[in-house]
């Protein structure tokens, strides 16, 4: 009989512990942090100059944390922009040898408003509206070939719509799109990921907490959805399947 994968049988406790130890271990050795830092450096860097976009040594540090410590095998990133995010996990792979990681990515890739933006500026396009040029899965695609350490696959689609209609299985969801001043739009994800996560999947995002805004949606969202959960530096958040709190109907329009 065939052994189940880890990812499948992982447990929240198992998660929690793994990646708190994981940081702490490294806060407490200054050198073992040093050279960490410095081969981080040399990897998110390039990167950075190439690609535009949000993602900084944060979140090229989580990402490689996350794999180090778990046998990702599909992760599903809701959010792609420019594509740095997708880099930044390739790279990771490569760094920790998983040569079996797969990557869906989606985005709207259109120079359409987002969720987030406030409503004077959501007749305006992308650069009118101060936010830079627009996404297009041209640009994305270009980037992530420069890159290319494992298969990614790029969805133009609607987040709620592609997850709505996705019968896919993931151990590792990513969500990193528009966040609404309110946490609707969140929680909706959220809930809709659950039936996309593998038995023991995981499911984590960014900009958990923003106290420039008033209202941020995220941080009520997962608050909200999950019982339990891990943050780094309070801004990139991570939980396990099994942390969810009893669903709810979502109706996505």
């Amino acid at each position: 009989m065939q052994s189940p994968h880890p990812m499948d049988i992982l447990t929240f406790d198992e998660t929690h512990h793994r990646f708190t130890s994981f940081w702490r271990v490294l806060g407490e050795q200054p050198d073992l942090y040093r050279r960490w830092k410095e081969q981080a450096d040399m990897r998110w860097g390039p990167i950075v100059n190439d690609v535009h976009g949000y993602g900084s040594e944060l979140h090229y540090s989580f990402f490689q944390g996350l794999l180090h410590l778990f046998p990702l095998r599909r992760i599903l990133i809701l959010g792609v922009y420019h594509g740095r995010d997708i880099c930044f996990m390739m790279k990771a792979a490569e760094v920790t040898g998983r040569q079996d990681l797969q990557i869906v990515g989606v985005d709207k890739f259109s120079d359409d408003f987002c969720r987030d933006w406030p409503e004077e500026k959501r007749a305006l396009g992308w650069e009118a509206a101060g936010y830079g040029r627009p996404p297009t899965v041209q640009e994305a695609r270009d980037n992530i070939s420069r890159h290319q350490t494992c298969p990614v696959e790029l969805v133009p689609s609607d987040d709620l719509q592609f997850l709505a209609q996705c019968r896919e299985k993931f151990d590792f969801i990513y969500l990193d799109t528009a966040h609404d001043y309110d946490y609707e739009t969140v929680a909706k994800q959220i809930e809709l990921c659950r039936p996309l996560l593998s038995p023991a999947g995981l499911i984590g995002g960014d900009d958990l907490m923003d106290e420039s805004v008033e209202g941020w949606g995220v941080g009520a969202a997962v608050e909200e959805k999950f019982t339990d959960y891990v943050a780094m530096n309070d801004w990139i958040w991570l939980t396990h399947v099994s942390q969810y709190r009893p669903s709810k109907n979502v109706q996505v329009a």
